[in-house]
């Protein structure tokens, strides 16, 4: 009976152990995955989804639709190729708890199949203990890269 129990307690803590082995640290991964669903938005052409990403208090901007489909129809041609980076990143640390860490990430050398090359540039907020309104994308830009400079 006490080899079924050691048994027993043996597995239970092997599955611990193993369930413990990776690094709970997803950010990196949230991350691209955030660029990959602000591209997917611009392949699709969902100014919705994309509209539904930004922060509440970007999104009582009357104009906010209207900028995202002009953002949208800025890009010629079909995405066929680009690259994922991260810019710059902030956090805030009050009495302990973290009370503010916000990012900005590129989705950078966006080719077409038209031939020209973008930038897509955006900032998010992940946490805000002032203003939780203000959690989500904050900002965005979409450039036109040119040869000798980015309009």
């Amino acid at each position: 009976m006490k080899r079924v129990i050691c048994v027993i307690v043996l597995i239970c803590l092997s599955f611990t152990l193993f369930g413990c082995s990776k690094s709970t640290d997803n950010k990196p991964n949230s991350k691209k995955q955030l660029q990959n669903e602000v591209l997917q938005c611009f392949i699709d052409n969902d100014t919705e989804t994309l509209k539904n990403m930004f922060c509440a208090t970007s999104q009582r901007n009357q104009d906010l639709e209207n900028e995202i489909e002009k953002a949208m129809h800025l890009i010629d041609g079909e995405i066929c190729d680009y690259s994922f980076s991260r810019s710059s990143e902030s956090k805030s640390v009050d009495d302990g708890e973290l009370s503010l860490y916000e990012y900005s990430l590129q989705i950078d050398e966006i080719k077409t199949t038209a031939g020209e090359t973008y930038l897509i540039s955006f900032g998010y907020r992940e946490v805000c203990l002032e203003n939780p309104n203000s959690i989500g994308i904050m900002s965005m830009s979409v450039y036109k890269k040119n040869e000798n400079s980015t309009d």
